[in-house]
């Protein structure tokens, strides 16, 4: 009984000690394969020309252009943003370009904004501003273009889609780390418990037989004892009786 018990405890040990549940690893997007370039960059390979100076600051508004070199609608809104709002806009906005018809990095990422955008990145160009995104473009589309910037620079928190896809794994990877972790702690909470449950119950165990034994042992001591401490009184009272001699009369003839 005491054998099926100790394999019970420790085939129960051990499937507690395996994980209750494996969360899939966060595969996050490895940005290092990007290419991004400035406004600048994408007008000299598009061979545009421009006559505007521009500093990059943290308080404008990034606008994020997915373009593919030779591409007519992507020209004209390079054009349109060269112009108009480096012109109206320049202090308050930074636009950033990733090419994505020659560099797989780039089109991998328009893959990924688009699924966390939940848009369909069926084309190019694709302009994004804040949440706000334009598939294509057209002129009739700059008076909308122009409202999501002045939107998103009075606003009070700005949204950056690349810096939320960064946060988005760092929060699944710290979730991750809590749910793997926290099943450690808690089958180790639960390992202890089942090994301290087993401990006392072999303990009582252990405790009822040295009990039963000593016991038993105590019943034998104890006959033992009386049966010795018999025997020593009827040796002290055969010591004690009293010795019966037995003589031998003889008789003598007398001589005629």
């Amino acid at each position: 009984m005491k054998k099926i018990l100790n394999v019970f405890i420790i085939m129960l040990i051990v499937a507690l000690s395996l994980p209750m549940f494996v969360s899939a690893e966060v595969k996050e997007f490895d940005f290092s394969k990007t290419k991004k370039g400035t406004l600048e960059e994408a007008l000299v390979e598009e061979e545009i020309s421009y006559d505007f100076t521009h500093k990059d600051n943290e308080k404008q508004v990034t606008i994020y252009l997915f373009r593919g070199h030779g591409c007519g609608y992507c020209h004209k809104f390079l054009e349109y943003a060269s112009t108009t709002l480096m012109k109206n806009y320049g202090d308050k906005v930074k636009i950033v370009s990733y090419e994505v018809w020659n560099h797989q990095g780039n089109a991998e990422l328009f893959q990924e904004v688009a699924n966390f955008l939940e848009q369909d990145a069926g084309g190019v160009p694709f302009i994004i501003i804040g949440k706000k995104t334009f598939p294509g473009y057209a002129e009739s589309m700059n008076s909308e273009i122009e409202a999501a910037i002045n939107e998103e620079y009075a606003a009070k928190e700005k949204y950056d889609v690349i810096k939320e896809i960064k946060k988005s794994y760092e929060e699944a990877k710290r979730k991750e780390f809590q749910e793997k972790y926290g099943t450690v702690l808690l089958n180790g909470l639960l390992t202890l418990i089942i090994v301290g449950v087993a401990t006392y119950i072999n303990i009582r165990f252990v405790n009822k037989r040295f009990d039963e034994l000593s016991t038993s042992k105590k019943v034998r001591y104890e006959a033992v004892k009386e049966e010795k401490k018999v025997v020593n009184e009827e040796k002290e009272e055969a010591k004690e009786a009293p010795v019966k001699k037995t003589t031998k009369k003889t008789t003598k003839k007398k001589k005629k």
